[in-house]
């Protein structure tokens, strides 16, 4: 009985630790902008998508429409995103952040 109950903890221990590394490796859009995460990256943050194109963005100033606050990255295939977008002025944006995996080479995100 005390081997299957360590068995079982030790299970919820390695689970645990593979949350941790897994939220380790999501950058957010800062982290991004700076060009030292090239190639395959998670990165977390806000999109807005205007006439100009698609940006995903550390932060969302507060403006209406939303408008782009802080470090931002271009984002070259934002019909990709799966996410629910608001909309006014001809400006699509994500109300809250979202978590997008994909290719960043130092200047545009594409998503996987």
């Amino acid at each position: 009985m005390i081997r299957l109950l360590s068995m079982a903890f030790a299970i919820v221990v390695l689970m645990s630790c593979g949350a941790e590394t897994e939220n380790a490796a999501t950058l957010d859009v800062a982290q991004l902008a700076s060009g030292n995460s090239l190639g395959s990256v998670v990165v977390e943050g806000a999109v807005v998508w205007d006439d100009m194109g698609a940006r995903l963005c550390q932060s969302l100033m507060e403006s209406f429409p939303a408008q782009c606050g802080g470090p931002s990255v271009a984002i070259s295939n934002p019909e990709a995103i799966d996410a629910n977008f608001d909309e006014s002025g001809g400006v699509r944006w994500t109300p809250s952040f979202v978590t997008l995996a994909g290719q960043f080479d130092g200047t545009k995100f594409t998503i996987e």
